[in-house]
């Protein structure tokens, strides 16, 4: 897969920011506002509304530190919780095969005071999404509602900086048709990868045999086989050993109305 390089700098990694300096910081839709003011940080934010550009952000929270000579960076992070994706069309998955498709999550952003020991200051979401449930009301877990993110393909138009994308190896050991309609992918496993501008997330392999027994889920760890060269640049914020064995595929109940 050859893919151009984004145009645009990327708006992650490290800012100097000395006393009296302000920055204002574009992701996508997220605009984050940075002020050091008499020993303290500044931070404030808004979220543009469809093709419109954001309002400059009115309310500041404010944290005070030790000393005036660190940096800021800006740290991609992935939602904390389990998230609930459809594919761009729903398909079937026939016993003993496999098919691999792309996910695309919008980022956290993680505002770091780098000295002494990268403290995070907050952290904001580039999009607001929806809750949700999934499982049933014993056995479920509280999630984000991402629609129509998920397909076979990828182009250029689709990576964008508040976006990562996360290859889905989903493979249907069991004897029966699998329909792929709704999926619960646990980013909280994994880590995020840098390639020229572009954001990959580290291959997840399910292996599908029943709703009942769940699917075997392995994280590789390692930038995925498309930008196997790719720069680590965040890590999972729940680190696991080996796989875990989950429910991925079942059928969506949702808290608010869906």
């Amino acid at each position: 897969m050859s893919i151009p390089a984004p145009v645009d700098p990327s708006p992650w990694g490290e800012y100097p920011f000395a006393k009296g300096d302000s920055r204002s910081v574009m992701i996508g839709p997220l605009r984050i506002d940075l002020r050091r003011e008499n020993g303290e940080v500044w931070i404030a934010w808004s979220r543009s509304k469809g093709d419109e550009a954001p309002e400059p952000p009115t309310e500041w929270e404010r944290w005070a530190e030790a000393g005036e000579g660190s940096s800021l960076m800006l740290r991609p992070a992935f939602p904390s919780r389990t998230l609930i994706v459809a594919p761009e069309l729903s398909f079937n998955l026939v016993p003993r095969s496999s098919a691999r498709i792309y996910v695309r999550v919008p980022l956290c952003a993680q505002v770091v005071l780098s000295h002494p020991d990268q403290t995070v200051l907050t952290e904001i979401p580039t999009v607001v999404m929806s809750n949700t449930w999934w499982g049933d009301f014993v056995d479920g877990e509280l999630c984000f509602w991402l629609p129509t993110t998920a397909r076979r393909v990828l182009a250029p138009e689709h990576f964008q900086p508040h976006l990562v994308v996360c290859p889905l190896l989903i493979e249907n050991l069991s004897e029966d048709l699998l329909n792929v309609e709704k999926s619960a992918v646990r980013v909280a496993h994994l880590s995020i990868f840098d390639d020229d501008g572009r954001l990959w997330a580290d291959a997840t392999r399910v292996r599908y045999t029943s709703d009942e027994e769940g699917s075997e889920i392995d994280m590789s760890g390692k930038a995925p086989t498309e930008v196997h060269d790719a720069k680590r640049i965040a890590a999972p914020r729940i680190p696991i050993a080996r796989g875990i064995r989950a429910r991925t595929f079942a059928r969506l109940k949702s808290l608010s109305g869906r």
